[in-house]
């Protein structure tokens, strides 16, 4: 079974793209446009491996959300890489398993997400 990734992403564009190269790289993509929209998927008993967060989203924000999986026992655990263009955002505050910078370069994104996996990534990635 492939490993399970959940983009949270509010554009359109970058959300798309980000699945396609993860499924690309062997990994299972779900996409969810807004904190609301996560909270849904995450309602699913086959839960995502990983979290891709994306912190400034209309509605419920990334740093809203984040704080909500915090707080659910059985949400707390599955690891958060938040993505975000903001220098300034002190990841403390979230205790996220990684941050990634806008725009998002593809080998750090996979990278990423294999150091927050138990075992081996899907694939080998090769340098660009």
């Amino acid at each position: 079974m492939s490993p399970r990734v959940l983009v949270v992403e509010d554009d359109d564009d970058l959300r798309e793209i980000v699945c396609e190269v993860l499924e690309g790289a062997g990994y299972e993509a779900k996409a969810a446009c807004g904190g609301e929209e996560a909270l849904v998927v995450l309602e699913d008993p086959v839960r995502p491996d990983v979290i891709l967060l994306d912190l400034t989203m209309p509605g419920m924000s990334g740093f809203e959300l984040r704080e909500r999986l915090l707080r659910t026992p059985e949400l707390r655990t599955i690891p958060t890489i938040v993505m975000t263009a903001s220098r300034a955002f002190d990841p403390a505050t979230l205790s996220p398993a990684g941050v990634l910078l806008k725009p998002l370069d593809v080998s750090q994104l996979l990278e990423a997400i294999d150091r927050v996996l138990p075992g081996e990534p899907p694939c080998e990635v090769s340098p660009s």
